[in-house]
């Protein structure tokens, strides 16, 4: 965290902390006093919880550790922060094991576990400071809304690449301030979504920016919030998991083309974050007749057509159109999969991009100068989790296929 308190703590915490970093077995003990002593000192730098079991030495300790850490968290933890929220994680991770004690004779032992009372408290004053400035912000959502309910969109990086668990944890944070606002489901058509896109800032602090955008097209500005980059626990490699807008040479993700003609991509995600083996539809709507193109985008600028296909080869659209439903695959260094359609009037035309259905792979990575000039477009990006994640418990090993398919080349025969 960034203030003062942070220069103090390894003086502050030299009996507590330090004496975390290796469990210890106090060897003393007697009937009356199984439980190693805290000193006063110590509980004015941690807080402490204590489980006893019994058994032999191996199966009581270890039974006592697991019993005093969920004390720990339900005393201090889950009272601040639920079961979704990133910033339990964090918390949780300063709970270490400090001392134990078996007594041979009654075959019971007591563990006690801590966890700096510093870290703790000043990480749950960082949440409601952010939570408040949150609800400041917010509060221009509502009075936009009237009776209209929100969709909260999965937050982006400012490049269009997903913010992963991040983005999750904010999903959370987002409707939970918006607790008296009715919350909308991906395929409600007369809800506004609620727009975010991440950065960094200056110290490693983070800024998150919001608009509006209501049934009938357009965004609105609303204004941002900053907060410390640690109050999340942003990886350092978050950033640039993705093919970005930099990369395709296009300024965002999305995009009005001529004579307002707007188009949007819906997927159900876990707020940006899809589990291997989950089975997704996947869903093209747009504002006026429009002829469209969807390409996947990976990491590495790999690009494949997507659509339009065999059943539909024109490629238009005018009416919300399924584009059909598709099994979540963990593809290995791929990065955040990036969908991106591009939409030209009924009658336009899509230049050396013609002739193409089916899915293929593009001879090079797609570039803005092969747009059409007056296109719209507007992209999606998502994150497959790694199989067996604790994010996905049932994914085990799901979602690799292992099997290697041909993909011809757009084109080309």
């Amino acid at each position: 965290m960034k203030n003062m308190a942070s220069v103090f703590l390894p003086v502050l915490l030299l009996s507590c902390v330090d004496a975390h970093a290796k469990r210890k077995h106090v060897a003393e003990s007697n009937d009356t006093e199984i439980c190693p002593v805290v000193t006063i000192r110590e509980r004015r730098e941690c807080y402490f919880g204590e489980g006893w079991s019994e058994g032999s030495e191996a199966e009581a300790v270890s039974a006592a550790e697991r019993l005093t850490r969920a004390k720990l968290i339900r005393d201090h933890i889950e009272i601040r922060w639920d079961e979704n929220d990133l910033r339990r994680q964090i918390a949780i991770q300063n709970v270490v094991q400090w001392k134990y004690n078996y007594d041979p004779e009654s075959r019971t032992a007591c563990a006690v576990a801590a966890i700096n009372k510093t870290k703790v408290d000043q990480l749950a004053v960082e949440s409601e400071q952010f939570d408040e400035r949150l609800s400041a912000v917010l509060m221009g959502v509502k009075e936009q809304l009237d009776d209209f309910p929100v969709l909260v969109e999965a937050p982006l990086w400012r490049d269009g690449c997903s913010s992963g668990l991040l983005g999750s944890a904010l999903v959370n944070e987002l409707e939970s301030v918006l607790v008296d606002v009715q919350l909308a489901t991906q395929d409600d058509e007369n809800a506004f979504h609620l727009i975010s896109k991440l950065a960094l800032g200056a110290g490693g602090g983070l800024k998150i920016s919001f608009s509006l955008r209501p049934p009938w097209g357009g965004e609105v500005s609303i204004g941002g919030v900053n907060f410390a980059g640690d109050l999340f626990a942003v990886p350092e490699n978050e950033q640039r998991c993705c093919r970005s807008d930099e990369d395709v040479g296009i300024e965002e993700g999305h995009h009005l083309g001529a004579d307002k003609l707007e188009i949007h991509l819906q997927m159900p995600t876990h707020a940006g974050v899809l589990c291997p083996g989950e089975r997704v539809e996947l869903t093209i709507l747009s504002n006026k007749a429009a002829r469209v193109m969807l390409f996947e985008l990976e990491r590495d600028g790999d690009t494949y057509l997507a659509w339009p296909n065999d059943e539909s080869p024109a490629g238009i659209i005018d009416s919300p159109m399924k584009i059909g439903r598709f099994d979540v695959e963990y593809l290995d260094d791929a990065g955040d999969l990036r969908l991106l359609a591009v939409a030209v009037p009924e009658t336009g035309s899509f230049g050396d991009l013609e002739g193409s259905v089916g899915y293929c792979k593009l001879p090079a990575p797609l570039i803005a100068s092969q747009i059409p000039v007056g296109a719209a477009w507007d992209s999606l990006t998502y994150r497959v989790l790694e199989p067996g994640h604790e994010s996905c418990p049932d994914s085990g090993e799901s979602g690799t296929s292992g099997v290697t398919w041909k993909i011809p080349i757009c084109g080309l025969d």
